[in-house]
């Protein structure tokens, strides 16, 4: 991919930002989600800035504000999906990991929060131990992926990082991969499993052979952030990804969001059912927030070919 090719990208991601930007609320939150506790609040806030600061489209007063009603929110225990329900291990992790992208101390010791939310097999639990909520408290692949990143990235100890990495290599699917708890469909998990891999000693080789089997085998994808996932996905594999990075470009509306996803699951806490029903970002936040990170994963992929391939030209000459 050469410098033209990267340009619709750039434009994407600016649009894209800009749309996040304009539907930042007075107080610094953004919201979105319809659910039973009402809308999510620190959970998408944090996902959100996470995503714009990785954009490097500038934005400082919006993310400033952002952090500054993250900052306000926070508890001993880290952050919730908003302030009536608990703290929990996502919405803690991907507030960790913003702060840690830009570099600011937190209000409250990162690696201590993060750290209680790990279960007795080393992978995280959303929530904390207490009974009332059930399945909610087991280990789950997608809050593991993002809780260990958020570790990483906080300069936790390597034994930590390593006792997390052995609970995803041991906890996969029957495809050699992971299975999403809170989500409908599985990439979301393994996106963030392979992301995590490689940050904590590199993706095996079968499970970068799991993903690529898996990629061949999927059909189209339903929502933005599937397609995002499934480039996510693809870019961390190795695998062919220009047609997913077409779609998911083509998917982007006028107004520089991506359509809202209706994959949001809530699983009973007690028992597991066939019919989950699902919940969407009505203002398509999410979507637009993961879509950002994946294209700008597809600009970093772009660019690290690009000093190869610059590289190869220089030792032959």
């Amino acid at each position: 991919m050469n410098e033209m090719h990267m340009i619709p990208i750039r434009r994407a991601m600016t649009r894209g930002a800009q749309y996040l930007v304009d539907r930042q609320q007075p107080d610094g939150y953004w919201r979105d989600y319809a659910l039973l506790p009402g809308a999510g609040s620190d959970w998408v806030t944090a996902f959100v800035g996470h995503a714009l600061s990785g954009a490097a489209c500038g934005h400082a007063e919006p993310i400033a504000l952002g952090l500054s009603a993250l900052e306000a929110s926070c508890r001993v225990s880290g952050w919730g999906y908003n302030d009536k329900v608990a703290t929990d291990a996502d919405s803690s992790a991907w507030a960790t990991r913003w702060y840690a992208r830009i570099g600011m101390p937190m209000p409250i010791d990162a690696v201590d929060c993060l750290a209680a939310y790990l279960g007795a097999e080393g992978g995280a639990r959303t929530f904390a131990s207490a009974p009332r909520y059930g399945r909610w408290i087991q280990e789950h692949a997608d809050v593991t992926a993002a809780l260990g990143l958020a570790l990483i990235e906080s300069g936790a100890d390597a034994a930590l990082i390593a006792r997390l990495r052995q609970w995803a290599l041991s906890h996969r699917n029957r495809d050699g991969l992971w299975t999403s708890f809170w989500w409908s469909f599985d990439g979301y998990a393994a996106a963030l499993m392979l992301e995590f891999l490689a940050a904590s000693g590199g993706i095996p080789r079968d499970v970068i052979e799991a993903a690529q089997r898996e990629l061949r085998s999927m059909g189209e994808a339903a929502t933005a952030m599937e397609r995002a996932s499934l480039l996510l996905m693809a870019l961390r594999a190795g695998a062919p990804h220009a047609a997913l990075l077409k779609r998911l470009l083509q998917a982007q509306r006028g107004d520089g969001g991506w359509p809202p996803s209706r994959c949001l699951k809530v699983p009973d806490q007690q028992a597991a059912s066939a019919s989950e029903p699902l919940f969407e970002d009505g203002a398509g936040l999410m979507s637009t927030a993961l879509s950002l990170m994946a294209l700008q994963a597809a600009l970093a992929c772009a660019a690290q070919r690009s000093e190869a391939a610059q590289g190869l030209i220089e030792l032959s000459a």
